[in-house]
């Protein structure tokens, strides 16, 4: 995990400001009808077992880097729209579909939950979220802008993430997880945009 990982506070690198003002732009084509009832929001934090193992094959940073198969400016050019088309060759997509966004070893991987990671394009990295215990950061917002942005950004303080982490004398061990469910992430006639990051952790030594 990054050195960001490892500061006191433990905020997610993820969380930078910087990345949602690029991730606005993703699939703007995509506009919701958003629920007549009142907002009201939510932001939870639990700790939770995965049992399976989770696979997402898409765009890694550091493969497009030494590859030059896609220009790069920085990790959170992976967040523009333009990067986030060349997801749509992925196959053996595993529905309803969710995208994730990895980080892991200082580098990110943003793409698709698959069924299986064969016979994938070579433009494509894969990664392999691992069983174990994850802090899990929940959130929904008014719409998508806000989802991504503001909302996720405060997301970590509004959930009191930090504070859990220390009662239960836990710390951040590895990778983070953005996670963006498609049939929630945009919200619905019924329900309001929600999204959630998912932290291995490990107990304090």
């Amino acid at each position: 995990m990054s050195e960001s990982m490892k500061k006191p506070n433990q905020t997610p690198e993820s969380y930078s400001p910087v990345k949602p003002e690029i991730l606005c732009e993703i699939e703007e084509k995509q506009k919701t009808v958003l629920p007549i009832k009142p907002f009201v929001r939510f932001n939870t934090v639990t700790l939770i077992t995965l049992d399976e193992e989770i696979k997402v094959v898409g765009l890694s940073y550091e493969k497009c880097r030494q590859t030059g198969s896609v220009a790069l400016g920085s990790k959170f050019d992976l967040y523009s729209g333009d990067k986030i088309t060349l997801q749509e060759n992925v196959i053996n997509v595993k529905q309803p579909e969710i995208k994730r966004a990895v980080w892991a070893n200082g580098d990110l991987l943003f793409g698709k939950e698959v069924t299986d990671i064969n016979g994938q394009d070579e433009i494509y990295a894969s990664i392999t979220i691992p069983t174990g215990r994850y802090l899990k950061v929940s959130w929904n917002a008014e719409n998508f802008d806000e989802l991504v942005m503001e909302a996720m950004e405060k997301s970590w303080e509004r959930a009191g993430a930090a504070a859990f982490l220390e009662e239960n004398g836990l710390c951040i061990a590895g990778m983070g997880i953005e996670t963006y469910p498609q049939d929630k992430v945009y919200g619905s006639e019924t329900n309001y945009p929600e999204m959630y990051t998912l932290h291995a952790v490990k107990d304090k030594e």
